[in-house]
């Protein structure tokens, strides 16, 4: 197997990768109910049909079934499809870290902010012609404290 082949024919599509995450989650389904994997598509059937190509899906027509056709993942998918559905659960990990690290250093950010607005008031109230925002002038003894 060429897994060069493989991954530009059909892993690079997103839709692909929907539509084999759809049949490892669900197993065997109908073709319609594939198409409802992914987005509206005049090329749902040719992504289908290549995916069969390269040895990922079967497509089995069931004519006394008024021709359904029904779509499950081969071996070689179902690894393939695992493999996806670990990556996704992995960037969805990242992500959630990401976030609360990101949380966490706003969180710092704004402490700091805070601190340094404390101390340049605070540097202010000790200045000679500081006015208070009420308009009041501390006197001496206040300064001092």
């Amino acid at each position: 197997m060429d897994y060069d082949k493989l991954l530009a024919k059909c892993i690079a599509d997103s839709h692909k990768i929907a539509m084999l995450i759809c049949l490892y989650e669900k197993g065997q389904m109908k073709k319609s109910d594939v198409y409802k994997c992914i987005p509206p598509n005049n090329r749902r059937a040719q992504k289908l049909d290549e995916l069969q190509e390269n040895g990922l899906i079967v497509m089995e027509v069931r004519r006394f079934e008024a021709n359904t056709t029904y779509v499950c993942l081969t071996e070689l998918g179902k690894e393939v499809a695992k493999i996806l559905v670990n990556l996704e659960l992995k960037l969805q990990e990242r992500r959630t870290t990401a976030s609360s690290s990101e949380d966490d250093r706003e969180a710092e950010i704004e402490e700091e902010v805070n601190r340094r607005l404390a101390e340049k008031l605070r540097e202010m109230e000790m200045r000679e012609d500081y006015i208070s925002p009420s308009g009041a002038v501390p006197t001496a003894d206040k300064k001092k404290n």
